[in-house]
């Protein structure tokens, strides 16, 4: 009798890496599977909204040990902050299919904070040396959030604000 086995794959461990545009970077991730038949057997790399993965923008995509290794990998060369997000490695065969989640984590140093004069006015600031700030910024890919662009911003030294913005 012929038992068709659902694929199993490996963990992706996450990556981060601290963005410098002057030292570009290469990264890639891993997706094996680990059990399972290869009869049927396609892996593939998404974005989490389900669309493949295309090679473009720094990315690419390397089946050449699927059939040997059961193995396909997903480079990014040279690293963008774009690139920042979550990423599904997804297996299917004749028996089922499953995946595996792959996140790309990009630190970069904060060059420059605009402050709209109009919100500056309203909340009381004078000017920008009212704020005094240190930080990391984390960028996810636009490709992931449908063309919105977040920005995250983790403060490394507290931010000094005149009492009058709270009126207290």
């Amino acid at each position: 009798m012929f038992y068709i086995v659902p694929p199993r794959l490996a963990l992706i461990p996450p990556i981060e890496i601290n963005y410098d545009a002057q030292h570009p970077q290469h990264v890639s991730f891993q997706c094996r599977m680990e059990r399972g038949s290869s009869d049927s057997l396609s892996i593939e790399w998404q974005y989490l909204n389900n669309t493949p993965v295309q090679s473009t923008n720094g990315i690419s995509i390397d089946k050449s040990q699927l059939e040997m290794n059961k193995l396909v990998e997903l480079h990014f060369n040279p690293v963008q902050r774009e690139h920042f997000g979550n990423y599904s490695c997804v297996a299917k065969n004749l028996a089922d299919s499953t995946y595996s989640i792959a996140s790309l984590f990009i630190k970069c140093k904060l060059i420059y904070v605009f402050i709209n004069s109009m919100a500056t006015r309203e909340s009381g600031l004078d000017d920008v040396s009212d704020l005094r700030y240190s930080s990391v910024c984390k960028v996810p890919t636009a490709q992931n959030y449908g063309g919105i662009f977040f920005m995250m911003v983790r403060w490394n030294s507290p931010i000094y604000i005149r009492k009058s913005m709270f009126h207290i």
